[in-house]
């Protein structure tokens, strides 16, 4: 019986106790071939079944009890100790067992085997941020084995080495020792093979950073599709988590995210918990860009408590990253800046570069937007160099795009031309939507600001085409996130044609501004319904249904405390504010999981032709003796279109919002008291709500009460908190508006062609609650 035919016997039979009484039987067919067919079954399994390569490695460890040899037992110890490392996080354990093989491996004079020992602790070490002391260890184990001709643990430690510079973010020399490994692994021919497609998954990684992302893919989906081949599960795992990563570079968040849930889902499966920590920290990095910053900082607090407890002080670095950048977009500056400064220590620490200057770059942006531009420029100069000495394009990119903005913040065009320059010739080797919308925008801003408004208004098109194609790609329920910090492109643009006299033109931009969701229901027909279209889903379901009820069911008993409150005793409102807690949390898990399945199950999103936002024509759908008037606010400043159907015009009003807002505040606190107040004084609440509609018509109604006059019906588009006005109720000092109009709203102004031609559906009717 050969050494493999033995091994697959005893690692057929059933249960431990049946292989020990198996081994101790045929004790005089144990030898070092056996030995290291259980090895080889061991590190087979790592990337595919868990228990089947413990199984492996328990059998090896009680054969070298059975023989007392020496090497055997350091064979075992090297298998256990890449179960630690590659499997389970166990570091610390991990590198005990490492050094522990290697000492035996000296003791026999064994320095091959002693070097080899080495291989997967450069690994450990890389993961616990430990990088001089791999490198040390490396390099040793490098010269031992390329004097004695071992290529195959030699292509095998080139690449741990690899991913340790690549670490430390120095990904072009990472990127050499990747081709080297990548050679040496060719020479050895069939092999060589599975080395081969661990270079082309590390590579596509290097790639990306680098800015390669269309070699990155292909490396990618090559590395996945023969990983799947060869049956090594998790390792695919890996390759389709750097192919979501990449999605994400290039601002394909939807993709992104519905293939790092498929990887969760691998890696919880094949219990890998670290894996599957660092698939939450990605998601983390999407629901940054689609500004769900409550989503992240929650995410990221737990990340990194268990980051801290696996001693993996880089990942917790950049949990702690994300949950700064969260909170500088929530305005949370003073937070962001501790944050980011923890962040920074950590990353100092590991002597991590390219780490640090992110969070430099992270710093400079916050100093913008606490009114400091002349430090955010400094820093973002400083970060550009480093990043182009790394050779990390889109970060030099999004340096440049800080300091120009820095720039013209402190008037200094000059400046800010050379760096969107340098900004757009780098970024024209990326084919970035993400980036290339941001430098156009700027241009847009320099050559405003030196009378070319042709040239401004061509850049503002280009940027909005690619913001487009960026929102386009995204679920209908993210767009309006994503578009919330961007719509000053939109109102540049319509500002820009309302001066070059083009009310049409500016219409079409307030009305791309707007958040699309309900237009592309209706225009593509689009199916949001959250269900189990997939079998594999219904756990997820049926959990979500679960959590809702039991939601539900606290909240009825924490609204019965509320309504009961003052005669609760001390002991009642604890629990009252026990059960908040509860509720709270459970929002928190409902989302996650609400948010899981729509990714699952948003195939729409991927469609090209959504990438332009849609708008439809509106004056042909006006009905006769109707204006509709579309509102648009350009910062503070309020303009209204004045359309029917033979004419759109544009009206600037002499308006702020932030006096609506305050009227508004002061309507809504006067509307609360009207339950709480005595019919005496039903009258001054009534002239006081009076007084504040009558200050709203003033600034919405008032200077285009002639142009209205005429018009039986009016069709009010708001936009932003002007959704909160009541504009039927206006009081212009005699009478409602509703007294003298028909008045009806819409959300946009292409939905009124919805609105008057029905259009049948093959699909049965839409419903919207």
């Amino acid at each position: 019986m050969g050494a493999t035919e033995f091994v697959d016997r005893v690692m057929n039979l059933s249960g431990d106790e049946e292989r020990r009484r198996f081994l101790l039987a045929h004790r005089a067919d144990l030898t070092n071939k056996t030995a290291q067919a259980f090895k080889d079954r061991a590190d087979a399994f790592l990337r595919s079944d868990l228990q089947r390569s413990r199984t492996a490695i328990d059998c090896l460890l009680w054969q070298a009890e059975l023989t007392k040899e020496p090497a055997q037992r350091a064979l075992g110890l090297l298998a256990r100790a890449n179960a630690y490392s590659i499997a389970e996080g166990k570091y610390l354990d991990a590198i005990d067992l490492y050094d522990e093989a290697a000492k035996i491996y000296e003791a026999e004079d064994l320095v091959v085997e002693q070097a080899r020992a080495q291989i997967g602790k450069v690994a450990a070490l890389t993961f616990l941020d430990r990088y001089d002391e791999a490198e040390a260890v490396g390099g040793w184990a490098k010269e031992v084995l390329t004097r004695h001709r071992q290529l195959q643990p030699l292509g095998t430690l080139l690449m741990n080495l690899a991913s340790m510079y690549s670490y430390r973010g120095m990904d072009s020399k990472a990127l050499e020792a990747f081709d080297e490994a990548a050679v040496i692994f060719e020479r050895l021919g069939p092999e060589g093979r599975q080395g081969r497609m661990w270079v082309e998954h590390n590579r596509a990684v290097i790639l990306r950073n680098l800015g390669e992302f269309e070699a990155s893919i292909q490396s990618s989906t090559r590395a996945y599709e023969r990983l799947m081949e060869m049956g090594q599960t998790i390792a695919a795992a890996k390759a389709k988590q750097n192919l979501a990563m990449t999605f994400f570079a290039l601002g394909q968040f939807n993709h992104a995210l519905r293939l790092l849930d498929e990887v969760g889902v691998a890696f919880t499966e094949g219990e890998r918990p670290r894996d599957a920590l660092l698939v939450e920290l990605f998601i983390s990095d999407c629901l940054l860009q689609l500004r769900r910053f409550p989503e992240v900082l929650a995410k990221c607090r737990r990340v990194r408590e268990q980051f801290a407890a696996l001693g993996s002080m880089r990942f917790v670095g950049q949990a702690i990253l994300n949950e700064a950048v969260a909170y500088s977009r929530l305005g949370r500056h003073p937070e962001a800046l501790r944050s980011l400064m923890e962040a920074r220590e950590i990353f100092e620490q590991d002597k991590n570069p390219t780490e640090t200057a992110i969070v430099d770059l992270e710093i400079a942006a916050t100093e913008m937007q606490m009114g400091h531009p002349e430090k955010g420029v400094s820093l973002a100069l400083a970060c550009a160099d480093m990043f182009r000495s790394l050779g990390l394009k889109p970060e030099q990119v999004q340096s440049k795009l800080i300091a120009a903005r820095a720039a013209l913040a402190l008037g200094e065009e000059a400046l800010a031309e050379e760096q969107l320059k340098d900004a757009r010739e780098v970024e024209a080797g990326l084919a970035m939507p993400s980036l290339a919308y941001q430098w156009r925008h700027l241009f847009s801003r320099l050559e405003e600001r030196r009378g070319d408004v042709q040239a401004a208004a061509e850049h503002l098109e280009q940027a909005i085409q690619h913001l487009e194609q960026i929102s386009g790609q995204l679920m209908s329920e993210y767009k309006a996130g994503f578009i919330e910090d961007k719509s000053v492109i939109y109102q540049d643009a319509v500002r820009l044609s309302l001066s070059a006299g083009d009310p049409e033109a500016a219409l079409q931009y307030a009305e791309r501004a707007k958040s699309r969701a309900l237009l592309d229901l209706l225009t593509y027909r689009l199916d949001l319904g959250v269900r189990a279209k997939a079998e594999e889903d219904r756990p997820l379901v049926e959990q979500l249904n679960m959590l809702r009820a039991e939601r539900d069911r606290l909240y009825r008993r924490w609204e019965a405390d509320e309504q009961a409150r003052e005669s609760l005793e001390p002991e009642g409102k604890s629990r009252s504010k026990a059960l908040q807690r509860e509720i709270l949390s459970l929002e928190e898990t409902i989302t996650e999981l609400w948010h899981r399945l729509l990714v699952r199950n948003a195939d729409y999103g991927r469609e090209a032709s959504l990438w332009r936002i849609h708008t439809e024509p509106v004056r042909q759908y006006i009905p006769p003796e109707t204006m509709l008037l579309e509102y648009f606010l350009i910062g503070d400043s309020l303009v209204v279109f004045l359309i029917t159907e033979n004419e759109v015009r544009a009206q600037s009003l002499d308006a702020d919002a932030r006096r609506i807002r305050d009227d508004l505040a002061l309507l809504h606190l006067n509307t609360d008291a009207v339950p709480r107040s005595s019919a005496e004084h039903i009258p001054y609440l009534t002239a006081n709500a009076q007084a504040i509609l009558h200050r709203l018509h003033r600034q919405l109604m008032g200077p285009i009460g002639e142009a209205v006059a005429p018009f039986e019906s009016l069709i009010i588009v708001p936009h932003g908190l002007l959704h909160y006005v009541p504009f039927h109720a206006l009081y212009d000092g005699d009478s409602y508006a509703i007294v003298r109009h028909q008045i009806s709203y819409l959300p946009s102004a292409s939905l009124l062609k919805y609105c008057v031609e029905a259009r049948p559906s093959g699909k049965g009717a839409t419903a919207f609650g």
